[in-house]
């Protein structure tokens, strides 16, 4: 396993674990596989050029947000986040919000935060 999908897998678990998402590790473990095989899927390595309301709309799908939850953060209708996200996928050459994000991340849209050292944990 490369250290940019060790990195992607980490960032992930701990997500659903922070955001008290109501998945089972088994839903978790296939949701990891499905964007490390989306951040591995051939995309065009030039950079893309997102407005803040797009990048914003990312951000979301990258939290797991719903449309709705988007919308209340960015005080916008759900109507608006959906059509951000069609152009979003258009863009980005995705059909799916784990590939967008997987994109958004590969072409440098948005960023991976690193995770903090661990006292006595893996380096």
């Amino acid at each position: 396993m490369s250290a940019t999908s060790t990195s992607l897998r980490r960032h992930i678990a701990t997500g659903v674990k922070d955001l008290g998402l109501p998945l089972t590790p088994q839903d978790t473990d296939r949701l990891i596989r499905y964007v490390i095989g989306c951040a591995n899927e051939s995309y065009p390595t030039a950079t893309v050029e997102l407005t803040n309301q797009r990048r914003a709309v990312l951000t979301g799908l990258a939290l797991g947000e719903t449309v709705a939850q988007t919308g209340r953060r960015l005080g916008i209708s759900e109507h608006t986040v959906r059509t951000h996200r069609r152009l979003l996928y258009r863009q980005l050459g995705v059909h799916t919000g784990p590939a967008a994000v997987a994109a958004g991340i590969r072409f440098g849209a948005l960023r991976v935060p690193s995770a903090p050292s661990v006292p006595g944990g893996e380096a």
